[in-house]
C-alpha cells in the first residue's frame, strides 16, 4: 500500500508530516532548523514527492496543490484504474493544523531564500509540530 499525505491549500504540510512518518524528521518535538532545509519541500519545486518507506514497509509520499480535495481523490482513484495499479493508494489529508496561513507565509519567504524567512519557517513548524506529529503517528 501506497500512503499519500495531502494538503489541498498549496502549501507543504504534507510534506512535513510524510517526512515524520518516515524518519526524516523525528518524532519528538526537538529538531534542528538543518533537518528542515534538507527536505524536498525547501530545495524541489515539485508538489508530489516520494519520502521513503515507514516502520510497516508503506511507501510514503507528499502531495500539496491549490485545488479541490475531492478531485485530488479523483485523480488517485482514476490514475489507479488507467494505470492497472495494484495495492492502491491510500490517502490521508493533512489537514486541522493551526497556524496554517502564517506557515503558508513563512514557508513562500523562506523558499525565496530571505534570510529570517527560514527562521520564521523554522519557529512556524515548531508551533505546529505537535499536531504534525499526531497525524505522522496515527495508525494507517
Amino acid at each position: 500500500m501506497k500512503l499519500v499525505y495531502c494538503d489541498c491549500r498549496g502549501f507543504p504540510l504534507a510534506a512535513l508530516v510524510a517526512a515524520i512518518r518516515t524518519g526524516r524528521l523525528p518524532q519528538d518535538s526537538l529538531f534542528e532548523a538543518a533537518a528542515l532545509w534538507s527536505l524536498p519541500l525547501i530545495t524541489s519545486p515539485q508538489a508530489f514527492v516520494y519520502y521513503g518507506l515507514d516502520r510497516g514497509g508503506h511507501r510514503v509520499y507528499a502531495f500539496w496543490c491549490r485545488s479541490e480535495p475531492l478531485l485530488v481523490t479523483r485523480f488517485f482513484r482514476v490514475r489507479e484504474e488507467l494505470l492497472r495499479e495494484t495495492g492502491g493508494w491510500l490517502l490521508l489529508p493533512a489537514d486541522g493544523i493551526p497556524g496554517g496561513v502564517a506557515l503558508g507565509v513563512a514557508w513562500r519567504l523562506a523558499r525565496l531564500d530571505f534570510g529570517w524567512g527560514r527562521e520564521l519557517f523554522y519557529r512556524a513548524v515548531r508551533r505546529c509540530y505537535p499536531h504534525l506529529l499526531q497525524l505522522a503517528l496515527k495508525e494507517t
